[in-house]
């Protein structure tokens, strides 16, 4: 983010050097609160705004420009949650928060949201992942069943703008079957191992243009969760490039 200086000689605004270092951390509770990238963004864009509104006196005042930050943040995420609570209402099957294209930190502790710590080390998960990949492709209905442990879910997000399960799938021959089925309906379709949420995921693209994204939690040497994000309005930073 650049946040433009007042007109005079170029000169930064007041203060300001010492509170662009907490762009990290307004962006992890914003996206924590929001489960959207884009809505974090704004959030701490609008956050930073009100700073520099402030008189040089009155940000002088303030002892702790790091909590005020955090205060004004969180007070905007309130707002931004008060009106997605009504949009949520009319959302069309589950919401999942839209997946970041990059190692981050910030889906740590979101309730809810896929990713949830405790998880598999990094490289166990990869590995899993790996393997479902290929059982998978090559459509082995055996190996699907052994990635997956018994009491496995699967949650898809298609926001109501494509086909998708409305509910949670349960249940690991279910899930197969599901998988399955969409796999035999699906031509063209090329999945790629990428860092979803800063843990080993998969890509799906068709013709260069991501159509899904999926996001796990393994347990030991089973997949416990599926999270399948196919809103094709959560996708955008897959295919575009993350904005800057």
């Amino acid at each position: 983010m650049t946040i433009q200086s007042e007109p005079g000689g170029g000169r930064a605004e007041p203060g300001l050097s010492g509170i662009t270092g907490e762009r990290r951390q307004l962006m992890n509770l914003a996206y924590r609160l929001l489960g959207s990238l884009a809505d974090a963004e704004d959030v701490v864009q609008e956050t930073y705004a009100r700073w520099c509104a402030m008189s040089g006196e009155e940000q002088g005042a303030i002892t702790s420009p790091g909590a005020w930050l955090t205060k004004v943040a969180g007070r905007l995420c309130l707002n931004v949650l008060s009106s997605a609570r009504v949009r949520r209402e009319t959302y069309v099957g589950e919401w999942i928060p839209e997946p970041l294209p990059e190692p981050t930190e910030w889906i740590i502790g979101r309730p809810g949201g896929f990713g949830v710590i405790p998880s598999a080390p990094a490289a166990r998960q990869a590995r899993i992942v790996s393997d479902f990949k290929q059982a998978l492709e090559a459509g082995d209905v055996d190996a699907l069943i052994g990635l997956l442990a018994p009491g496995v879910t699967a949650i898809s997000d298609g926001g109501g703008l494509v086909s998708t399960a409305l509910h949670p799938i349960e249940g690991t021959e279910r899930i197969v079957r599901s998988l399955i089925r969409l796999w035999d309906r699906v031509r063209g379709l090329t999945l790629l191992e990428r860092t979803v949420n800063g843990r080993p995921g998969l890509v799906a693209q068709q013709d260069g243009v991501t159509v899904s994204v999926y996001a796990f939690e393994v347990a030991g040497d089973r997949i416990t969760h599926i999270w399948a994000v196919r809103n094709p309005d959560k996708l955008r930073p897959w295919t575009m490039g993350r904005r800057q």
